[in-house]
């Protein structure tokens, strides 16, 4: 399955119909993962939901790695699995349709692991900012070294009632890539949403897998 292929939703890129259920099943070779880059992602943002389960069949045990939902998410959007299988499933509601989806898929190599926590130190002559662990910052990124930040107490629990905002920004010309490697919250509760200054790109809860914008 190393080949590239595609799949789309129904009538894509016309709108899908309502009242849909559809799923998909993708297994790689062992040893392998399987890659999804979604060129593009457009659904009803209240009520038509694709979700992303670590399961290669469906069954009544699947594990949610992810939930997504919405209009204009950024494309490429990637999700990478945490064993050699995915499976799929796209329902719509009764109300309004949209284009949909559509995404590549291939086998590739399982990724390098982030580290649990890294620690990354600003130093100026006044102050030192420890990134990891910080509820919430403003920062602009200036060169191509990785910078790592979590939520507060990672890796044990986040507080409850937590409201952080990280704000990263770069210089005219250049594009910030955001990886995450690891999210773990409260399903339908706790959540991570990412945007694009007024867009948002993504909604993350659950156990989504490896993901970069």
């Amino acid at each position: 399955m190393s080949r590239l292929r595609t799949i789309s939703s129904t009538n894509y890129p016309e709108n899908y119909p309502s009242k849909h259920n559809c799923w998909w099943h993708i297994t790689a070779p062992a040893g392998n993962i399987v890659a999804l880059v979604f060129t593009e992602f457009a659904t009803e943002g209240c009520c038509d939901k694709l979700k992303i389960f670590d399961s290669p069949i469906r069954t009544g045990n699947n594990q949610l790695l992810i939930r997504v939902l919405g209009g204009d998410i950024a494309s490429p959007f990637r999700v990478y699995s945490r064993n050699n299988y995915l499976s799929l499933r796209f329902e719509s509601d009764s109300s309004l349709s949209y284009r949909g989806f559509s995404f590549t898929y291939r086998a590739i190599r399982p990724l390098p692991t982030p580290s649990a926590v890294t620690r990354t130190t600003r130093t100026t002559t006044t102050s030192s900012t420890t990134l990891a662990g910080v509820c919430g910052f403003t920062r602009q990124v200036t060169t191509n070294e990785p910078v790592e930040f979590t939520s507060p107490n990672h890796p044990r629990r986040y507080p409850p009632n937590s409201n952080c905002q990280w704000t990263l920004s770069t210089t005219p010309g250049r594009v910030v890539q955001l990886t995450i490697g690891r999210v773990e919250t409260e399903l339908k509760w706790d959540f991570i949403e990412v945007w694009d200054g007024i867009r948002k790109l993504a909604r993350l809860e659950g156990l989504p897998a490896t993901q970069t914008f």
